[in-house]
């Protein structure tokens, strides 16, 4: 391995274990004396139970009590998917599956809309980076650019080609940082920095390769660099892989890119994999001869396809030409190819790499059927789920830009992928090729060829990270709700190590690691828990092995940035959203709600928030609902956390909180759910109520509401909720009505669809209300009657109330909630009776305009017309 300071230093490796080695260094390495991964060694279940295997590869008992569930929801027996001879029976079952679809049944048209995998953006959509990459690094302005892909798809190359165009382009100078820098072991990568990069004046080009070996402090230190000296660089970020905290601090750049001087459109990153066009391009190069050309793309594609694209570089093009050569010249044998392959994927069985080579070379046999389809060929030959990965994979061997990898997939287009057995992730990954191939018709003659996929889960295989190991026995007999999986063997208590364990690809057996650690000793870094949530394939496990007081804790004690993130895993994967309520004060779902209600600035509607907790259309009331329980619960459990700590503006946070609250009032007066609104607006929420104009309606509408539906008075309500609520309870007095009255009138109006009862001749033109306001900008004069809960309460108070006032009461056509009246129908009448005689005055000899819906009380006020005019001509 060259470094700086020890440029022909070979280091010799003994009795080490290399399966777990990262594979840029498997490429680097010579296994020729190496001893066996112990994974050659494990041909069936007995020796998972030898000594040297069960200490470096112990395994357990997997439960899988989603798919159980799931196969009663569908009332689809796990016996009729094993044995499934109908790829749309499992694409069914899978879609709907790991699409995590309420658990109470589907509604048909939402089934029969499952026709294609919709699996977002897709993270391996650059196929071809270089033209793209290129146009930004030709442009004078300063970049930033992370580029990722697995080892030796040619990034380093293309870093030499871009510094050649910048020196000829803008006289623009390289400057070259080593993630695996040997001086990062005594010294800070700011000093290394401000060393290749001595003059602050000087426009540069900055490479840093192996960026995915700094560790997160040094990535930080890298972007606090940046944030200061980027105006000045073109960079170039290379990493074999990234995390969930690379792809934040790239976000965090974009969101200062007008400080750092870099325009926020030229601050990317791009995924990529190795691609047919540049494996064409290197064997041009090396001048590969044509007969071996289409089995060299064919090996990379279908190995890539089921292994990823740490199975594949461009550095062992020269290895598979001498063996493909040798096979071609029969002095070679199919062993050759399967060592390659365990070389490149020493995680994998034997058996995997076996079928697999036996499944590829009988591809090429399909020309001498005179049919020219491999898939049969394939399919004549040898019969299993590696083989029928095979097949999936050979449709889109003429367009290898679409469909994601196996590993690809479960990690991106699976939602809790690790919570079905292997097998299912595998049929998931089948079923979304098939799905491509059906509608594009690329290759669609062939499907007729693929095997049925009951001969998925013909093999035993023992669960892992990536892909699983299959074994040479047959499946046991229990169903696809259970299986073996494998763990690891260190020491839980070192948070440190497991991280370095699940970088490394080894499956942690998380059950176990609460059981024995996390139940006893909570986890106490909140950086560390970051950092494996951002690399571990299963975060909702490893947020399921931490108890719900840790979580919570965790969540408002931790740095801003740390309880974002935190908070958005919990959400993402729905952790303890099904025990919310029974977590009562100790709930990591609400509170996570509540962290990024406060932290993320990103949040800028109340649809944006319901998205982050996993909502897919605009209206879904699963999602509104619980949010409504989460606010209801953070308005007394969240006191303590009431202060945004974040550096963004406390009035933005506290807007955007009241926003969330109303667009959740809304949707329950929709409901029809109103005794739920005033838990919204209560406790510590209570202020944010206030009145809005008459314009507001909506809002208006929700204080109405929590004013009629709320028992006791809440002390941090503001004016007019106060005197609404004790309006609407009977405890109010003429002053306070008609205090209310002056300045709201449009607030003690009914809702627009209450039927008004149309007078038998009408309301005389002449009759003119003169209020204080009026409701709308026209100037008109609102004419909705009175809540009918109101209207009781105001018939009830002491005094005397507005003549206007009266006049609503009497002439808008409204009902009075009568068992509400406190003090009798008498002291009603006469808190009235000014208004009534007003009216028979203004009637003279016409009938007098009382608009009141049936009931005592328009009983009541009829006859006290009847009593006003005969008093009036004896």
């Amino acid at each position: 391995e060259y470094t700086k300071a020890h440029p022909w230093r070979f280091v010799y490796l003994e009795n080490t274990q290399t399966s777990w080695n990262f594979s840029e260094n498997r490429d680097r390495c010579v296994y020729n004396q190496a001893p066996q991964p112990v994974e050659r060694g494990i041909k069936n279940f007995s020796d998972l139970k030898k000594d040297e295997v069960h200490v470096l590869r112990p395994t357990h008992n997997q439960l899988y009590p989603r798919v159980k569930a799931h196969c009663d929801v569908m009332n689809c027996p796990s016996s009729k998917i094993k044995d499934s001879t109908s790829w749309d029976e499992v694409g069914k079952f899978t879609k709907t599956f790991f699409r995590h679809f309420p658990a109470l049944g589907f509604p048909n048209q939402e089934l029969n809309q499952l026709e294609e995998w919709d699996l977002g953006e897709n993270p391996c959509l650059d196929q071809d980076y270089r033209d793209t990459v290129k146009n930004i690094f030709a442009e004078p302005e300063p970049c930033i650019v992370l580029l990722c892909s697995p080892p030796g798809a040619g990034k380093s190359y293309f870093s030499s080609e871009l510094a050649v165009m910048l020196r000829r382009r803008h006289n623009i100078r390289r400057a070259f940082i080593d993630g695996s820098d040997d001086r990062l072991v005594d010294m800070a990568l700011a000093e290394i920095l401000n060393v290749e990069l001595p003059n602050q004046s000087q426009h540069l080009f900055l490479i840093v390769d192996e960026f995915h070996m700094l560790n997160n402090h040094q990535k930080s230190e890298l972007f606090d660099w940046l944030h200061i000296n980027a105006r000045r660089l073109h960079v170039l970020l290379i990493a074999n892989r990234k995390d969930a905290r690379d792809e934040e601090l790239l976000k965090q750049l974009q969101e200062v890119s007008t400080s750092v001087g870099v325009k926020e459109e030229r601050i990317r990153q791009f995924t990529t994999r190795l691609s047919s066009k540049l494996i064409n391009e290197v064997m041009s190069k090396a001048s590969v001869e044509e007969a071996l050309q289409h089995r060299i793309r064919r090996w990379m594609h279908c190995a890539r396809c089921l292994f990823g694209g740490d199975a594949v570089s461009l550095r062992g093009i020269e290895q598979l030409k001498q063996i493909l050569a040798d096979l071609q010249a029969r002095i070679g044998s199919n062993q050759a190819l399967v060592n390659l392959l365990l070389d490149k994927v020493p995680t994998v069985s034997e058996a995997t790499a076996s079928d697999f080579v036996v499944a590829y070379m009988a591809s090429f046999t399909a020309d001498n059927f005179g049919h020219g389809d491999p898939l049969a060929a394939v399919s004549r030959q040898i019969k299993g789920p590696v083989a029928l990965m095979v097949q999936a994979s050979l449709l889109t061997e003429s367009d290898d830009s679409v469909g994601l990898d196996f590993p690809d997939f479960v990690s991106f287009g699976l939602r809790r992928s690790y919570e079905a057995p292997p097998a299912l992730r595998i049929a998931a990954w089948c079923c979304h090729i098939l799905d491509y191939v059906k509608a594009s018709d690329t290759r669609s003659l062939w499907l007729k060829s693929i095997d049925h996929p009951k001969f998925l889960f013909r093999n035993a295989l023992v669960d892992q990270c990536g892909f699983p190991l299959q074994l040479e026995e047959p499946s046991p007999e229990s169903p696809i709700t259970e299986g073996l999986a494998f763990s690891w063997g260190g020491d839980y208590s070192r948070m440190q190590d497991i991280i370095y364990a699940v970088k490394h690809g080894h499956s942690i057996d998380w059950a176990d690691v609460k059981d024995k650690c996390w139940k006893h000793e909570p986890v106490q870094d909140s950086l560390q828990l970051v950092e494996l949530l951002s690399v571990c394939a299963s975060p909702d496990k490893v947020l399921a092995s931490l108890r719900k007081d840790n979580l919570c804790q965790l969540l408002k004690k931790s740095p801003p940035d740390q309880s974002l993130t935190i908070a958005r895993d919990i959400l993402k994967y729905e952790s303890r959203r099904s025990n919310a309520a029974s977590d009562k004060f100790n709930s990591p779902y609400r509170t996570a709600i509540w962290m990024t209600l406060l932290y993320d600035k990103q949040l800028n509607t109340p649809q944006d928030l319901l998205k982050r907790m996993g909502a897919s259309k605009e209206d879904d009331w699963d999602l509104i609902s619980e949010l409504s329980h989460a606010l209801a619960w953070a308005s007394t459990h969240m006191r303590d956390m009431i202060n945004c700590r974040s550096d963004d503006d406390p009035n933005v946070r506290t807007q955007y909180l009241k926003s969330v609250l109303v667009h959740v009032s809304r949707h329950l007066l929709r409901a029809k759910q109103l005794h739920r609104i005033p838990s919204l607006w209560s406790g510590m929420l209570g202020s944010l109520l206030t009145y809005c104009s008459p314009l507001g309606k909506h809002e208006n509408d929700i204080l109405l509401a929590v004013a009629l539906h709320t028992q006791d008075r809440q002390p941090s309500w503001v004016h007019p909720l106060p005197g609404i609520w004790a309006m609407a309870h009977a405890r109010s007095n003429a002053a306070e009505v008609n205090d209310l009255w002056s300045q709201f009138p449009d607030l003690l109006t009914a809702s627009k669809d209450l039927t008004i009862p149309q007078p038998q001749h009408g309301i005389p033109t002449n009759l003119a209300l003169h209020h204080p306001r009026s409701p709308d900008s026209s100037g008109s004069v609102p004419t909705q009657p009175l809540h009918p809960t109101l209207a009781a309460g105001i018939l009830s108070v002491s005094g005397v109330i507005h003549p206007d006032l009266q006049l609503a009461l009497l002439t808008r056509g409204g009902e009075v909630q009568e068992e509400r009246v406190s003090g009798g129908w008498h002291h009603a009448i006469r808190l009235v009776r000014g208004g009534i005689e007003s009216l028979v005055q203004q009637a003279g000899d016409t009938e007098v305009p009382i608009l009141l819906a049936p009931g005592e009380f328009r009983d009541l006020v009829l006859n006290e017309v009847k009593e006003i005019k005969a008093l009036r001509h004896p």
